[in-house]
């Protein structure tokens, strides 16, 4: 049996108005549903930061999120393509107003 762990981060590159929080927190639910029904553990973790050194200085902070996937399979056959869906989801929101980015843990096997 094999452990499938990746981490999937979602921030605005810009603040496009003022509501932008709502939209991450739908964006990041569609995300948890997809590999929910794919039989993944889900956990989300809200972060702030700053785009930039002038944001910094000001004292301006955006919000993202941090998902965390987890499953056990049973080959590792699934582990890879469940890493290729999870590249591929970030691939798709990695656009416009949206920065998305995947990292892959190394499959533990038990």
């Amino acid at each position: 049996m094999f452990i499938f762990s990746a981490s999937i981060i979602i921030r605005p590159v810009r603040p496009v108005h003022k509501h932008y929080e709502k939209e991450l927190h739908a964006l990041t639910e569609n995300v948890c549903m997809t590999f929910r029904t794919l039989g993944c553990d889900t956990s989300v973790s809200q972060f702030y930061f700053h785009p930039d050194e002038e944001a910094e200085v000001r004292d301006f902070e955006l919000e993202g999120s941090e998902i965390r996937l987890l499953r056990e399979c049973y080959r590792f056959r699934s582990v890879a393509l469940l890493g290729q869906i999870a590249l591929s989801v970030a691939a798709l929101y990695h656009a416009g107003q949206w920065a998305a980015e995947c990292q892959i843990n190394e499959p533990l096997e038990r």
